[in-house]
């Protein structure tokens, strides 16, 4: 299936790792133009390598704090200045929230999450709007990659689930707002995925088991009636297509990949 990304120009944030980074490489294979942004300059190097290595051009930003005002604007005017005022796309996979349950949480866990994760997407979006509404064709379009905590809460995620909630609401009204001019909103919800996140969560529930890092993954995957984690391919796959000219009529909604713990009423 033809996607119609070819030549696209995307920015894609939290590039380094887990799905962020298979996101990029599922672009790249699309054909998709990247700039992508991330902390860990080595770590996106070699993702640019390998989207290059897919025959997509693909340039990375390093060392952007998104957790700042001034990091997200900076972001936005590289890619504005890049394409010369048009971004077909942009993937906000932005800010790993705190592990813990509410008791254990510190105002400056919540003012870190809030900031890393929701004010950052904020930013992000209102840095890089006027290119996404300058896009060819119907314009450009958004995916925020939030999790399944905004729909089902989790002890452990309670950072998580409440920015998440936030996020799914934002990406329900920026997506109605922006409909008449073309430019399309959406948010992808992951379960448990392996990456390094997922590594944590484990570790974390093992802690309260008594070190067991089986019954650890056990404990998290409880909810999941497919009984496994997602692969960050899976997500990516997902995100690629909200991403693309294919899905233009899909807006201010949310896609749940979960293994089926969340359902709707």
């Amino acid at each position: 299936m033809d996607l119609g990304l070819t030549g696209r120009r995307v920015v894609v944030t939290g590039a380094s790792s887990g799905i962020g980074r298979a996101t990029t490489l599922a672009l790249a294979r699309e054909g998709a133009e990247l700039l992508l942004a991330a902390r860990r300059e080595e770590a996106l190097a070699e993702t640019a390598a390998r989207a290059a290595e897919a025959g997509a051009a693909a340039t990375g930003v390093a060392a952007v704090d998104l957790a700042t005002a001034a990091g997200c604007q900076a972001l936005g005017r590289a890619a504005l200045a890049r394409w010369s005022g048009r971004v077909d796309g942009l993937v906000v996979c932005v800010g790993a929230t705190p592990l813990g349950t509410f008791a254990e949480l510190s105002d400056e866990a919540w003012e870190r999450a809030f900031t890393t994760k929701f004010l950052a997407t904020v930013r992000l979006v209102r840095a890089l709007l006027p290119g996404l509404r300058a896009a060819d064709g119907d314009g450009g379009r958004v995916v925020v990659v939030a999790g399944n905590v905004a729909l089902g809460p989790d002890p452990l995620l309670t950072t998580s689930g409440a920015i998440n909630a936030a996020l799914n609401n934002l990406v329900g009204s920026l997506g109605r707002e922006l409909a008449p001019e073309g430019v399309g909103v959406t948010a992808v919800h992951p379960g448990p995925t392996r990456t390094d996140r997922y590594a944590a969560l484990v570790a974390a529930a093992a802690g309260r088991h008594g070190g067991d890092a089986t019954a650890g993954e056990r404990a998290v995957l409880a909810a999941t009636p497919r009984g496994v984690p997602a692969e960050a391919e899976e997500v990516a796959a997902a995100v690629t297509y909200l991403v693309s000219p294919a899905a233009r009529h899909v807006t201010g909604t949310s896609l749940t990949m979960d293994g089926g713990r969340t359902w709707a009423s």
